[in-house]
């Protein structure tokens, strides 16, 4: 798969926010593949499905990632566009262990639905 297979070549652009970092951001595959850290790659990606309200990447102690993209309601093809970045994501990081999991808040607060120390990636999109 080539690396702008991974991009949404129609996606606004989303200012990210990470921490403390906030950046606005237009995905590239430069962008993607060759300067960010494999949680920021995970992160961006992720948010670009609109109905994600946030991601947190974990790193394991082997130096695998487990993934948990955050959604409000169950949708079948809200989790199918999900699972489509999600391929594109390993598919982009052949070596790299990822482990993905999506989590509904239907409705409910979110530090009910996940208990995480990393700063969770969430996408806002920024008026052109």
């Amino acid at each position: 798969m080539e690396c702008a297979e991974l991009t949404n070549k129609f996606a606004p652009p989303v200012q990210m926010v990470s921490g403390d970092r906030v950046q606005q951001v237009s995905p590239t595959p430069l962008h993607l593949r060759y300067h960010w850290r494999v949680q920021d790659r995970v992160g961006i990606e992720l948010t670009m499905v609109p109905e994600v309200e946030c991601v947190f990447v974990e790193k394991d102690d082997d130096c695998s990632f487990t993934v948990y993209t955050v959604v409000n309601e169950r949708d079948l093809e809200v989790r199918s566009r999900i699972y489509d970045r999600e391929l594109a994501i390993l598919d982009a990081n052949p070596g790299i262990g990822i482990a993905f999991n999506i989590l509904s808040r239907r409705g409910r607060v979110l530090e009910s639905v996940i208990q995480s120390k990393e700063k969770p990636y969430k996408r806002s999109v920024v008026a052109a």
